[in-house]
């Protein structure tokens, strides 16, 4: 005789409460693929944000600098290759150290994401010598004459730079932007100039100079010029002068006119005159105290 299969009230619930679980487990399945699906779609997109990494500068700490990416899912995990000796990247993408020598280097820098999803860039890192002044002599300059334009250089170092200077002789002036030393010196002698220039980062130079300014150029004698006659030739005459920077050029206006006429005899008369237009030869080289000469 069949007997029917059945289940008591508590089986039937346990069975019904299992499905459910097993329905909702399923369904939560489902929901994690979809949801890591998206993330590594995400992932996909993942990129460096960074366009460039800033110059350094020798024996300088390095510009604080932290990577940026785009896309991707966290937690993110930086690194590099070909960085400068001294520098070094965190694995948060942070930047930081201290350049050992300058130079330009090529740096790949790589990202990765919380689903492994890497993204790669390249940079050149520009890494600047120490900063110094590279002007070695400052030119001597003329009481009552423009300086002749003297622009300082700098070496290495990080642009844009500033320069400032003391002891500067009376009448000069140093522009702190275009380092132009430029106006019109008042007063002779020579003076210990001090120059200092900084750069973007922070970092100073300094050097020192001798800078001679000589007095105006004067006629010291003699106070008269003999008198000549026609005919005859004029005495030899020396015009001395003092002052300025040699060598000196000469000239002279108002002066007699040569005679051609002729002696008694018939025969042409010499010049008794020469011109007075031309360069003389230093009687002392020294740059403060100079003295040439002038014969007419």
């Amino acid at each position: 005789m069949f007997q029917a299969n059945t289940w008591s009230p508590g089986r039937r619930r346990m069975t019904v409460g299992l499905l459910a679980i097993l329905f909702v487990a399923a369904n939560i399945t489902v929901l994690l693929l979809a949801r890591r699906s998206d993330a590594q779609s995400i992932s996909a997109a993942l990129a460096i944000a960074t366009k460039s990494l800033p110059a350094g500068q020798s024996g300088v700490s390095y510009p604080a600098t932290t990577m940026q990416s785009s896309g991707g899912a966290p937690a993110y995990t930086w690194t590099a290759t070909g960085l400068p000796d001294g520098v070094t990247m965190s694995p948060s993408g942070s930047l930081s150290g201290t350049p050992v020598s300058g130079g330009s280097f090529a740096v790949v820098v790589r990202v990765a994401d919380g689903f492994s999803a890497m993204a790669s860039a390249g940079y050149t890192l520009v890494v600047n010598k120490p900063l110094a002044v590279g002007t070695t002599a400052l030119p001597a300059g003329q009481v009552g004459a423009a300086y002749p334009a003297t622009t300082l250089s700098p070496s290495g170092g990080t642009a844009p730079y500033t320069w400032s200077a003391t002891g500067l002789p009376a009448g000069l002036v140093l522009d702190p932007a275009s380092a132009l030393v430029s106006g019109t010196p008042t007063a002779a002698g020579t003076a210990d100039v001090a120059v200092t220039v900084v750069d973007a980062t922070g970092a100073t130079s300094s050097a020192k100079y001798s800078l001679v300014v000589t007095a105006a150029p004067t006629i010291t004698g003699p106070p008269t010029v003999p008198n000549g006659q026609v005919g005859s030739k004029y005495a030899s005459t020396t015009i001395v002068g003092a002052g300025g920077t040699t060598p000196y050029l000469w000239s002279a206006t108002g002066l007699p006119p040569e005679d051609h006429g002729q002696d008694p005899g018939g025969e042409a008369q010499p010049a008794w005159w020469r011109t007075a237009s031309a360069a003389a030869a230093a009687a002392s080289t020294s740059p403060r105290n100079p003295c040439e000469t002038m014969d007419i």
